[in-house]
């Protein structure tokens, strides 16, 4: 099966990150790169456009090493975290929150390679649940 790219992650999550009016899917991201972003440069182009009609793509990632100065890691030796990027829309109780939350992870995030959240600061607040 194919892997969904960000954007394509991000469309099949924000129905329902945002049916409850709760929350704002801004969208699927890598963070916490390690141990730096993977660098192409001109090793990479020269290989790929002698040996795939110049198409670069992971057999070129995984035959030359990063570009980066005094970097030898393999591509796969780069890894990093795919997070989903979260705004709160209006003020919300922990329950409100964590149901949202968990109507995503039962899409499928695990499967979709999805590691976590990440709020982004916003006006509004969690607030006590209602006795």
């Amino acid at each position: 099966m194919k892997k969904l790219s960000n954007k394509e992650l991000t469309q099949k999550y924000r129905p329902v990150v945002e049916a409850s009016g709760v929350l704002q899917a801004k969208e699927v991201t890598c963070i916490n790169h390690r141990p730096h972003m993977y660098m192409v440069g001109s090793k990479h182009i020269g290989y790929a456009s002698d040996r795939h009609n110049g198409i670069l793509d992971e057999r070129t990632l995984e035959t030359i090493p990063c570009a980066h100065p005094k970097c030898r890691t393999s591509y796969s030796g780069h890894t990093y975290d795919t997070v989903m990027l979260l705004k709160l829309k209006r003020n919300a109780t922990n329950k409100e929150i964590q149901t949202v939350l968990k109507e995503a992870v039962d899409l499928g995030m695990e499967a979709d390679g999805i590691d976590g959240f990440v709020f982004i600061k916003t006006e509004f607040d969690v607030i006590p649940e209602e006795s």
